[in-house]
């Protein structure tokens, strides 16, 4: 998977780990917002970090796959690329391709939801 295919659109990538905890309480609400600004092109990518490629799929169905496309990271080497030095990291990315958010931490929903109206204007 490479960002280079969802150029033009705003993206939200998020770092995850199915052992994280923040990671799970955030997922359910990144599902229903990806539900609700899917329409308004919001891309919602996750990223599998240093999990087994069973634990991530798991964690995808137990929260009703909160992600449009996921890619799995079992080394770390993205999560390195992009300073996901805890979890989860979330990064939001405009139309033009600017980082609009960089987060490192747990957000609420209300704080991923302003993320993600910023990157979409």
């Amino acid at each position: 998977m490479s960002l280079d295919s969802l150029r033009g659109k705003p993206v939200y990538v998020n770092f995850f780990a199915s052992w994280c905890g923040p990671c799970n309480a955030e997922a359910p609400s990144i599902g229903k917002l990806r539900a609700q600004y899917a329409k308004r092109g919001l891309e919602v990518v996750g990223i599998d970090e240093l999990d087994a490629a069973g634990q991530g799929a798991a964690f995808e169905k137990k929260y009703g796959n909160p992600y449009a496309l996921v890619a799995i990271d079992e080394s770390g080497a993205v999560g390195k690329t992009y300073n996901a030095i805890a979890m989860p990291v979330h990064i939001f990315i405009d139309r033009r391709g600017n980082v609009t958010t960089y987060r490192l931490g747990e957000m609420s929903p209300a704080e991923i939801e302003t993320a993600i109206q910023g990157a979409l204007k």
